[in-house]
Formats: structure tokens, sequence, C-alpha cells
């Protein structure tokens, strides 16, 4: 069992690194230049394109920075991220910890099923924030 899950695993690291990569050469970037930009050697990044590392919140928030992947891309690295080091995308995790508040009425949520209506209307009352 153990042996399945590693390749699992190893498949959503390939995944991630794999997205990362072609949104790199999509933005025209050298392997050089992207690793300059989020401030990791060369050999570094070949190890996350290739799947063999997964990067550190600092490194994957620097990534989403410098790609500026479009929103179906940016939740399909999200989901791969998550899911590999079981915690939520770094942005996530900074707006938890600089909003108290917002942490203490998701611990509401403990234990909840949300159903996707209620899920539509918590995305529509978010949406109206953004416009504020």
């Amino acid at each position: 069992m153990a042996k399945k899950q590693f390749d699992i695993q190893g498949d959503v690291k390939r995944s991630l690194g794999d997205l990362i990569c072609r949104l790199r050469k999509a933005k025209d970037l050298s392997l050089r230049q992207f690793a300059k930009a989020i401030g990791l050697p060369p050999s570094n990044v070949t190890y996350i394109e290739k799947g063999v590392n997964v990067p550190s919140p600092e490194v994957y928030s620097n990534i989403i920075k410098v790609l500026i992947p479009p929103d179906k891309e940016h939740q399909k690295m999200d989901m791969y991220y998550c899911s590999i080091r079981n915690i939520p995308p770094p942005d996530v995790c900074e707006i938890l910890l600089n909003t108290p508040e917002l942490r203490d009425k998701l611990r509401l949520l403990e234990n909840v099923q949300l159903s996707s209506n209620q899920l539509e209307l918590i995305g529509a009352l978010f949406a109206t924030f953004k416009s504020r």
C-alpha cells in the first residue's frame, strides 16, 4: 500500500513540475531566467520541473508571482501543491494568518459538508469583497 501511495505522490509531483515547465515556456522564459526570477539555482528548478522536488511555500509563491498563471492553471497548481504538501497554498495561509477573525469563522465549518449551492453562495459573497 505504501508503494502505491508513493507512486501517486510521484505522479502528482511530476504533474506539478510539468505544469510549471509548460507555463514557464509559454512565458518564453529560459530555465536560467526563471530560476533567477524565483531565487533558485537552475538545477533546483530542473528538479522541480522533473517532479523530483516540490517547491517550498516561499518558492511556490515566487513561481506564482512570476508565471501569473491563468485561473484554471493556478487552481490546478494549487490542487497539486496541496495534495503533495498537505497544506493550503501559501497565499491562503497568509490570508488566514493575517485575518484571525476569518480563521475563527472557518472553524465553524469543522465537520460540516457544504453543498454546491452553499459553496456558490460563499463564492458570490467573497466576490463582492474584490469590488470594494
